[in-house]
C-alpha cells in the first residue's frame, strides 16, 4: 500500500469540463478544478472570491453601455436605451440626456469614438453623431463633408450596373429616367450621381422616373466620329491619348460613337487617338448632343432604401464601415483628411471602398489590432498595417488567415489580439500574431477545456488599457444571465487560460470597460419586480449591488430584499430592508457595506498516485483533504455531503469584533466515498476568501 500527499497550488485553468475526471495523466487536469463559481485566478496562481459590486444608478431601459473620451483627461460613460441617450460621470450622475433619438430599438447598434465625435450606427436609423463642442453636447445625423467642387463626400455605390439612366438636361431642374426600375419613394431628397456629377431627387414619379435638381453640371455626351469603329463596342470605356478624355460608349452607328463623358468635358481633340481596351482609332470630328443613357451612375451607399452599415470601427485616423445589407463583402474607409469624407481616389489619403474576400463573405466586424482584423461569416482576414501603420488605396489588401466564422457578438481587444465568438456561439476564439521573425496571424480556440461555461454569449468585455487592478479578465456575458471570467498568465491559448462562471442574484445583461473599471447592466428581482441597475465590480466590496461608506446605512434600491452587512472586513449579519431602505439594526462604527450575498466555492479533482506500480489495477482512495487559506474569514468544507464550518471565533477572541482573518492549513478526514469523493470548499458569508493550495492524502 502506497500513501502520499499530493499538493495542488496551481489553479490557473480554473473550472474545466467534467469528462476530465480520469484524465489525471494530462497537465490540464493538474492545474484545474472540477467545479468552481464566483472565484478568480490570481497572478500567483492562487484563488480568491471575485470582487463584489457597487450600485451606481438605476438602469431602467438601458441596453448598451460604453465609454467616450472627448478629449484628454475627460471620460464619460454612454448609456443607450430604445428611447434615449444618456451621458454620465463616473459616479453615475447625468451630464447629458436626449430623449429625441432616431432609433426605436437597439438591435444591431454600434458605437465608435473619435475624440469629440462619437458615431452611433443603427441598421435602420442610420449613423448619428454625438458631439461635445465648447462644453455643449449635440446629437445629429451624420453630415458628410463638401468637396472643393461643392460635391457631397458621402460614399456612393453602383447597385445595378446593367441599368442606365438618362437626364433630360445637364443643368437646372431635370427629369431622370431609368431603363429598369431603380427608384423608390424613399429616394426623395437623396443625392445621386450621373458620370460622377451630382443631382438631388426632388420627387419620385415612378420606379423609373424622378424629378431632380442638378447640383454639379452633368457631363456632356458626344457623337464622336472615328476613322474606323470596328474595335469599339457598346459599354466599352474609351480614353483620349492626349487629352485623357474618358467616356463610355452607349451606341454605335457606322463610324459614329455615341459616348457619355466621364472626365474632361471638352471631349477629345480632332486628330487624337481614341483608344479602347483592344484597339484605337483617330478622331475626325465630335458633336455635343443631349445627355445619353449611361450606366455610369451611382447612388448613396447608405440610405433608407439600401440600409446602413451595421458595424463600425477605426484605424489610422479613418472611420471604417462594414456589414452593408446589399454589399456584404464591402469595406468602406473614410479618407485620412476627415472621418466624414468618403471621396475615393488613388492618393494616399483618399477614401477606400473595396469588395474583398473569397466567396462573398459578410464582413461583420472590423477591429484595429495593430493590423486591421476583419471578421466575417466565412473566415478571418487581416489588412497589413503593422509595418508602417498606414492604410492607403495602394496598400489595402485583405488576407485570409482562418476559415472559422464569427458571430454577431462584438469582438474585443485583449492584449495584442482579438477575442471573438464563433458563429455557433459555443466557442470563444482568439486571433493573435505568432512567430518570432515571420509573424503571422492565427486563431485559437480558448474553450477546448471549458465548453460548459459558455452559454449563448451576448457580449464580450475586455480589460481597458489602463485598468486599476493588477489582475485583468475577459468577461463573457452569457444569454442565460451568467458571466464567464477568463484569466491568463502569459498569453491567451488553451494551455494557460482559465474560465470560471460568475453568477449573481439576477441576470447580467452587458458589460464594458468604462472609467478603467468593469461596469455592467444587471436585472435583479427586487421586492417582486424586475429592475435593471448599473453597477461596477469593486475590489473593496464583498457583496453585490452594494452601497458603502461611513454615514447612514441605506440602500433604497434593495427595499424588501435580504441584504448582508459587512463592517471592517467582517460579517455583520443579514436583514430585510424596510420601505425606507435603511439598515434595521444598529449602525456599526467605521467603514461598512450592505448588499446582496453571493456564494463562492471551488471543488477539486480527485488526486491520483502517478508512480504506483499498482496503478490501473487498484483504485486509489483519498483519505484526507488539506486546505491552505490566507487572510480568510469563516468558510465551510463539504465532504461527501457532510459540512464542517471553520475559521470562526477562537478562544480569546473579542466577540464584538469580526472573527480574525486566518492564514493556516486546515485538515479534514474524508469518510464514505473515497474513490470519487465529493469535495467542496465554500464561503458561507461575505468576506475575504483566498485558497493558496490544496493537499490530498491518497492511498493506492
Amino acid at each position: 500500500m502506497v500513501k502520499t500527499v499530493i499538493k495542488q497550488a496551481d489553479f490557473s485553468l480554473m473550472a474545466v469540463r467534467e469528462d476530465l475526471l480520469e484524465a489525471d495523466d494530462i497537465e490540464a487536469r493538474s492545474r484545474s478544478l472540477q467545479d468552481a463559481c464566483n472565484v478568480r485566478s490570481l497572478a500567483s496562481r492562487a484563488i480568491e472570491a471575485r470582487p463584489g459590486s457597487m450600485f451606481i444608478r438605476d438602469g431602467t431601459g438601458y441596453e448598451y453601455l460604453g465609454e467616450i473620451r472627448p478629449r484628454d483627461g475627460l471620460v464619460y460613460g454612454l448609456l443607450l436605451a430604445a428611447d434615449r441617450l444618456t451621458v454620465i460621470q463616473e459616479d453615475g450622475a447625468t451630464v447629458y440626456n436626449n430623449r429625441s433619438v432616431p432609433w426605436t430599438d437597439l438591435n444591431g447598434i454600434w458605437v465608435q469614438t473619435f475624440r469629440q465625435k462619437t458615431f452611433i450606427g443603427h441598421p435602420s436609423a442610420g449613423i448619428i453623431v454625438l458631439e461635445l463642442t465648447d462644453g455643449v453636447w449635440s446629437l445629429a445625423r451624420i453630415t458628410f463633408d463638401a468637396t472643393p467642387g461643392d460635391a457631397t463626400a458621402q460614399p456612393y455605390w453602383q447597385f445595378q450596373p446593367g441599368v442606365s439612366i438618362t437626364p433630360s438636361a445637364r443643368t437646372g431642374n431635370i427629369t431622370v429616367t431609368s431603363s429598369a426600375p431603380v427608384f423608390d419613394v424613399t429616394d426623395a431628397l437623396q443625392v445621386f450621381r450621373y458620370g460622377e456629377q451630382e443631382f438631388r431627387i426632388t420627387s419620385v414619379t415612378s420606379n423609373t422616373s424622378v424629378q431632380a435638381t442638378v447640383l454639379n453640371t452633368l457631363p456632356p455626351s458626344f457623337r464622336i466620329t472615328v476613322a474606323n469603329a470596328e474595335t469599339f463596342k457598346i459599354g466599352q470605356a474609351v480614353e483620349g491619348e492626349q487629352t485623357k478624355y474618358q467616356g463610355v460608349v452607349q451606341a454605335i452607328s457606322g463610324n459614329d460613337l455615341f459616348v457619355a463623358t466621364v472626365k474632361f468635358y471638352d471631349g477629345p481633340d480632332n486628330g487624337e487617338n481614341l483608344s479602347n481596351p483592344v484597339g484605337s482609332s483617330t478622331v475626325s470630328s465630335k458633336v455635343s448632343i443631349a445627355p445619353l443613357p449611361s450606366t455610369v451612375w451611382d447612388e448613396p451607399l447608405m440610405s433608407t432604401k439600401n440600409g446602413w452599415a451595421r458595424s463600425g470601427s477605426a484605424v489610422g485616423g479613418r472611420l471604417i464601415l462594414c456589414d452593408f445589407p446589399k454589399v456584404p463583402d464591402l469595406i468602406a474607409l473614410s479618407s485620412v483628411r476627415s472621418v466624414t469624407d468618403f471621396v475615393t481616389g488613388s492618393d494616399e489619403d483618399d477614401a477606400i471602398l473595396r469588395q474583398v474576400g473569397d466567396d462573398v463573405p459578410r464582413f461583420l466586424h472590423a477591429i484595429n489590432a495593430g493590423d486591421l482584423i476583419l471578421l466575417s461569416d466565412r473566415g478571418s482576414y487581416y489588412v497589413p498595417t503593422r509595418g508602417n501603420g498606414v492604410i492607403s488605396p495602394s496598400t489595402f489588401r485583405a488576407i485570409l488567415f482562418d476559415k472559422r466564422a464569427s458571430s454577431l457578438v462584438r469582438p474585443t481587444l485583449v492584449d495584442a489580439g482579438v477575442a471573438f465568438i464563433d458563429h455557433t456561439k459555443r466557442t470563444v476564439l482568439y486571433a493573435n500574431l505568432m512567430g518570432n521573425v515571420n509573424l503571422r496571424w492565427q486563431v485559437r480556440d480558448m474553450t477546448v477545456f471549458h465548453p460548459q461555461v459558455i452559454d449563448n454569449p451576448v457580449a464580450l468585455c475586455g480589460p481597458g488599457a489602463n485598468f486599476r487592478t493588477t489582475e485583468k479578465y475577459l468577461l463573457v456575458v452569457n444569454g442565460s444571465g451568467t458571466m464567464a471570467a477568463v484569466s491568463w498568465r502569459n498569453d491567451l491559448d488553451q494551455e494557460t487560460v482559465g474560465f470560471v462562471p460568475w453568477v449573481t442574484e439576477g441576470s447580467y445583461k452587458i458589460a464594458n470597460p468604462i472609467f478603467d473599471q468593469y461596469l455592467y447592466l444587471v436585472d435583479r428581482d427586487v421586492d417582486g419586480t424586475t429592475q435593471r441597475f448599473l453597477e461596477r465590480f469593486d475590489e473593496t466590496l464583498w457583496v453585490d449591488s452594494a452601497v458603502s461608506g461611513d454615514a447612514t446605512l441605506t440602500a433604497p434600491h434593495l427595499v424588501g430584499e435580504t441584504v448582508s452587512l459587512m463592517r471592517n472586513d467582517g460579517y455583520g449579519g443579514q436583514a430585510v430592508l424596510p420601505v425606507d431602505g435603511a439598515w434595521p439594526g444598529e449602525a456599526p462604527d467605521g467603514d461598512w457595506q450592505i448588499g446582496l450575498f453571493f456564494d463562492a466555492f471551488i471543488s477539486p479533482w480527485v488526486s491520483r498516485i502517478q508512480e504506483s506500480s499498482r496503478r490501473g489495477m487498484v483504485q486509489p482512495r483519498v483519505i484526507r483533504l488539506g486546505v491552505a487559506v490566507q487572510k480568510t474569514g469563516p468558510f465551510s468544507v463539504v465532504l461527501n455531503g457532510t459540512r464542517r464550518q471553520v475559521g470562526g471565533y477562537s478562544f480569546g477572541d473579542v466577540l464584538s469584533n469580526p472573527p480574525t482573518l486566518r492564514t493556516k492549513i486546515y485538515r479534514f478526514p474524508i469518510l464514505g466515498n473515497r474513490d470519487y469523493p465529493d469535495m467542496k470548499i465554500e464561503r458561507d458569508t461575505p468576506g475575504p476568501f483566498r485558497v493558496l493550495a490544496l493537499y490530498q492524502e491518497v492511498t493506492g
